[in-house]
């Protein structure tokens, strides 16, 4: 009986140590950005400045790309062609 209780106690003991061990690690991440136990990190951050959003829409280059398209058919160059030139003379008329 004695020793169930031991047991139990080293549990408590290790949870206790454990927990205060994640704690620390939390209080010596970052402020804004935080890895949880499952390896997400997590930005505490909740208001973004102008400056940031500005900077943020001004910079597409990691968003935009070109699509990756297979090797070209025959029909794949007559579609690009045709989308290529369908505004290019508005002024005709269409019938």
């Amino acid at each position: 009986m004695s020793q169930t209780n031991n047991r139990d106690g080293s549990n408590k003991r290790s949870r206790i140590l454990s927990s205060d061990v994640y704690r620390q690690r939390e209080n010596q991440s970052s402020t804004n950005v935080a890895q949880t136990q499952s390896g997400l990190i997590i930005d505490n951050e909740t208001a973004l400045s102008s400056e940031i959003i500005k900077e943020q829409l001004n910079s597409v280059d990691d968003i935009i790309t070109q699509a990756i398209i297979e090797v070209p058919t025959k029909h794949l160059l007559y579609v690009k062609e045709l989308g290529d030139n369908l505004f290019v003379s508005l002024s005709t008329k269409i019938i």
